[in-house]
């Protein structure tokens, strides 16, 4: 669209910014005219760049976050706010700012907006687990964008940068190893924000995830944590396995945390496992039993 502000100001009658002004579509917009504001979004998404997308989404989402705000009726803000739900579902990778600003990335939950819970359960709604399909490979590379992070990933066990070819290769050398499979996690969007792979080995009957990742964007909102409990069900539902185990590395403090609060524990450290430049990292091994996940669920 060539003229997003004159467009919208005649449709929707939003003002029309002023020279060099920052947070227009914050400021700008009318909380009780969110409908007006979903409306233009849906007859003009095509026409829509990416970053006019993301300037309306962030009036309508900011319209909500203001019904939230002075205590509107429940459910005209729920009815808002699943029309809102599916735009931010369908073009999240268009909206990824504005989700991010109110995701509130890193901030506890009580001190971020009101419209901030809704938006981080965005990708813990209708989650599943399904098996890895080769399609999902242009999504997953996108998860890890420096060489330490990869690293701290999969010990460079997949090569970095990542690419198809190498990706599949190693993953059928690990399935025909050990009996890899794996999998992703996505919700209704149909597309992945997670991946891990797991085995069983019957010499210890104990199951074993392994490069556990999720999409780079979306950390901190409980998207691993949701993750690791479906898949730890899913490994006790079809294994009679008497608990599932990973490693991470004990740099990698915040996935330590995820696991932790996912139920697993540490059982043992390996010092100086692994060497990434002049780092020296350990190996943690921690576990979840099936009597303690069965207690939690």
């Amino acid at each position: 669209m060539s003229d997003l502000y004159r467009k919208i100001n005649e449709e929707c009658g939003v003002r029309l910014p002023e020279p060099d002004e920052q947070d227009w579509a914050r400021c700008a917009g009318d909380y009780r005219r969110i409908e007006d504001y979903i409306r233009f979004y849906r007859v003009h998404r095509d026409d829509l760049n990416r970053l006019e997308r993301d300037e309306v989404a962030m009036m309508i989402v900011s319209g909500v976050d203001e019904y939230m705000e002075h205590g509107a009726d429940e459910a005209l803000t729920e009815a808002l706010w699943a029309k809102t739900r599916e735009i931010l579902l369908r073009d999240r990778y268009d909206l990824m700012n504005t989700i991010g600003h109110f995701a509130c990335y890193g901030d506890p939950l009580d001190e971020c907006f009101p419209i901030t819970a809704k938006i981080r359960s965005l990708w813990l709604t209708g989650m599943q687990i399904r098996p890895y399909r080769q399609a999902d490979f242009d999504t997953v590379r996108r998860w890890f964008r420096n060489a330490r992070t990869h690293a701290l990933w999969c010990a460079n066990r997949f090569p970095y940068p990542l690419e198809q070819a190498g990706f599949d290769a190693v993953l059928r050398e690990h399935a025909a190893q050990t009996g890899d499979r794996p999998y992703v996690a996505e919700n209704e969007t149909g597309l992945p924000f997670g991946f891990f792979c797991f085995s069983l080995n019957p010499e210890t009957n104990e199951g074993m995830l392994k490069f556990v990742a999720v999409d780079s964007n979306m950390r901190g909102w409980g998207i691993g944590t949701e993750m690791l409990r479906l898949a730890v069900r899913k490994a006790f539902a079809e294994t009679d396995a008497d608990a599932v185990q990973l490693m991470v590395f004990s740099d990698n403090i915040a996935a330590r945390k995820c696991y932790q609060k996912s139920g697993f524990t540490e059982r043992s450290v390996t010092p100086d496992a692994f060497r990434f430049g002049d780092e020296a990292w350990g190996r943690v091994n921690m576990v979840i039993r099936r009597s303690d996940f069965e207690m939690k669920e």
